[in-house]
């Protein structure tokens, strides 16, 4: 089975369509979102989108930081009080309802996918073997 993995949009519906669209091109048959679908550029339609197509999201840091409400020193920068504003009821509750992690049985062997780590933010998305993962960051496993 070939995974599609996406994160970071941060608001750039363009440029989420176009990561999706190439995902599907080379054939993912399940498609995953690893967090921040907001910030940056105001609005929530790339929270839409990942609803809409069915997309199994996990919380990033942006997502977190929406929901605990906006921080006036931040809002110039990360703009979360004026997409919370703007934002649907149906797109909000659907964030609210994205896990942290997400663990996935694979024909590869288990993969635990997170945008932070028990270490705090890392530059990037992570979807790595658990063992490999939890060794780096010390994520306890059940």
């Amino acid at each position: 089975m070939i995974l599609g993995l996406l994160s970071d949009a941060h608001g750039n519906r363009e440029a989420f369509d176009q990561g999706l669209a190439v995902l599907r091109e080379a054939g993912a048959e399940a498609v995953y979102f690893l967090g921040d679908a907001v910030g940056y550029l105001p609005g929530d339609s790339v929270v839409g989108a990942i609803r809409e197509a069915g997309i199994e999201p996990i919380r990033g840091n942006h997502e977190a930081m929406l929901l605990a409400g906006p921080d006036p020193r931040r809002e110039g920068i990360f703009r979360l009080g004026e997409t919370a504003a703007g934002m649907s009821a149906t797109n909000r509750a659907f964030v609210e309802q994205w896990p942290d992690r997400l663990e996935l049985a694979t024909e590869s062997g288990p993969v635990l996918m997170v945008h932070s780590t028990s270490r705090g933010h890392v530059p990037c998305s992570w979807a790595r073997p658990i063992d490999r993962l939890c060794a780096l960051s010390a994520i306890p496993f059940s």
